[in-house]
């Protein structure tokens, strides 16, 4: 997850370099071109038209970009939260405490809506853990009718 935030941050500073790049280059050549009373002099009406286009189709990508941000913070957020879902159920499930209950030494403040403290936890060890259960659980249980 970490390295997922750090590259959509990555991502999302390089994007922001290049609109302030594009930003201050659209700056300037509007600035010369408002000068210029709508076309420079060595420009024919055609040049200016397609240097005015180029502009617009630079705003048009940037803000594209910007959306493309937009959206995959959004899956980045999504999938944090589907993370933070799962460890909670396996903490559940694997008998964590709940953080109201530890409120003496750790969560103060630690109500129902807390959740269980899985602590240095995330999905993947308590993923591991869950398994390392299951599998113990099946060979008491295979001992068990080998016994009887």
């Amino acid at each position: 997850m970490d390295e997922l935030t750090e590259g959509i941050d990555a991502l999302a500073e390089r994007r922001k370099m290049e609109r302030d790049r594009l930003d201050e280059r659209l700056g300037k050549n509007r600035e010369r071109v408002n000068q210029e009373e709508l076309y420079a002099p060595h420009m024919d009406e055609e040049q200016y038209i397609n240097v005015t286009d180029q502009l617009t189709d630079y705003d048009r990508t940037i803000d594209k970009l910007f959306g493309d941000i937009q959206k995959l913070k959004d899956v980045r957020d999504k999938m944090v939260k589907e993370s933070q879902e799962i460890e909670q159920i396996l903490g559940k499930v694997l008998g964590y405490p709940f953080c109201k209950t530890e409120q003496k030494n750790y969560f103060p403040d630690g109500s129902e809506s807390d959740g269980v403290c899985i602590g240095d936890n995330n999905a993947v060890s308590l993923a591991n853990e869950a398994a390392k259960r299951i599998e113990y659980l099946e060979d008491e249980r295979m001992e068990h009718i080998s016994l009887n």
